[in-house]
């Protein structure tokens, strides 16, 4: 990721600008491997303010949480990110006491860090409903909460989350939605929500094109036409659409990209067209999508699915790869243009066969789109909204 920031005078702050700092609670670890929404956005941020970065990591033994030191990783003074790893055990099925417990633990661990390191004025930005109980121990001067997906909608999501995300909604001074349909859903709770869909590192992407990147090794063997996916193959996949493919076109080569989450669809990864190749850095992913023929979002059309806003699609029209999509809401108000939509298996294939048809003069078209909608812009925009707030407070 380091080469894929862009350079820090890019992104100074200006004179006047008012300073702040970020405490930032993400769900998400900082991975290389999935370099996703809080990662890109921080990233940026942290350009002009400090931020300091909270998130969890399993522990083997609940007993030794108390005990168990917080793992800091600090990023180059260029990035000017902390990354705080707070130990918990996981226990999901394993009743309301035990997650109180060790929710209770984290939050307060968290609340502590950021009181103790606090410089004024102190931005709190959260990324799941789940750390609203954070707000009761932290004076911010401003709470911001960045909503990227339906929470509750997920397996195991805890029964709680839909009312937590119900009081976040409500106490955050700014709300930002990561698609137009979580925009729809989240506006009613908080009359300053901010419409703000992913954006995308098109030149980082754009290297899939370029004649000096090499394919990725693992891509070599793997027989064309390539139909590949980019990203977490968890519970959002329709799995039954995908193994019915891969059997009734055993021409194609069906390669997954991205870590295991939650599912383990052994019928499909047992056929011999169908490539699981786990996480990759996100520095390589070019390397990767460069092999591509078509890139697909096979998504099951579900509560879940109802109100994403895929990165991916950014990303795969960077690569000039053309997409084919189930119909996800976000996907078709924004992209019907380009993006090719199936509702079954049978045009699911035909789908795919019209991609395969496109000559390399078509798909420069998919680049074109994906240009001008940068993080960076995106992140701007983010900043001076709450430079305004925090400007019109004092």
């Amino acid at each position: 990721m380091q080469d894929s920031i862009p350079p820090q005078d890019e992104l100074l702050k200006e004179d006047g600008e008012p300073e702040f700092n970020v405490a930032c609670l993400s769900h998400l670890c900082w991975d290389r491997k999935l370099f996703q929404r809080p990662q890109q956005v921080m990233s940026r941020i942290a350009k002009r303010h400090p931020v300091e970065y909270f998130c969890q990591v399993p522990t083997k033994s609940f007993w030794s949480l108390p005990r168990t030191s917080t793992l800091c990783y600090t990023f180059s003074p260029r990035e000017n990110v902390r990354i705080n790893y707070l130990p918990f055990m996981p226990l999901t099925g394993k009743g309301y006491a035990f997650r109180a417990i060790n929710r209770g633990l984290y939050t307060r661990k968290a609340a502590s860090m950021i009181r103790a390191s606090r410089k004024r004025p102190l931005v709190l930005w959260l990324y799941h409903p789940k750390d609203v109980a954070v707000l009761d121990r932290v004076s911010a001067d401003l709470v911001v909460y960045d909503c990227m997906d339906e929470f509750q909608a997920f397996m195991n999501s805890e029964p709680e989350t839909r009312e937590y995300e119900r009081r976040v909604l409500t106490r955050a001074d700014i709300v930002f939605a990561g698609g137009h349909s979580l925009y729809d859903a989240k506006k009613e709770f908080n009359p300053n929500t901010h419409l703000f869909p992913c954006g995308v590192e098109f030149e980082h992407f754009a290297k899939a094109t370029a004649a000096e990147t090499e394919v990725a090794e693992e891509m070599s063997g793997i027989k064309r036409p390539i139909i590949g996916y980019v990203g977490a193959v968890d519970e959002r996949l329709d799995y039954d659409l995908l193994i019915a493919c891969a059997k009734s076109r055993p021409d194609w080569s069906f390669v997954l990209i991205g870590p295991l989450l939650k599912v383990n669809p052994e019928r499909l990864f047992a056929m011999p067209n169908v490539h699981h190749l786990g996480a990759k850095p996100y520095s390589d992913l070019a390397s990767y999508l460069k092999a591509f023929d078509v890139a697909t979002m096979p998504f099951a059309l579900t509560e879940l699915t109802s109100k994403i806003s895929p990165t991916k699609t950014l990303e795969y029209f960077s690569s000039s790869l053309p997409v084919v999509s189930s119909r996800v809401p976000d996907v078709v108000a924004e992209y019907s243009d380009l993006v090719e939509f199936y509702e079954d298996l049978p045009s699911f294939e035909r789908a795919i066969e019209k991609c395969l048809e496109l000559s390399a003069e078509d798909r420069l078209k998919f680049r074109e789109a994906a240009k001008g909608k940068s993080w960076d812009q995106m992140v701007s925009s983010m900043a001076r909204l709450i430079q305004d707030e925090l400007g019109r407070r004092g």
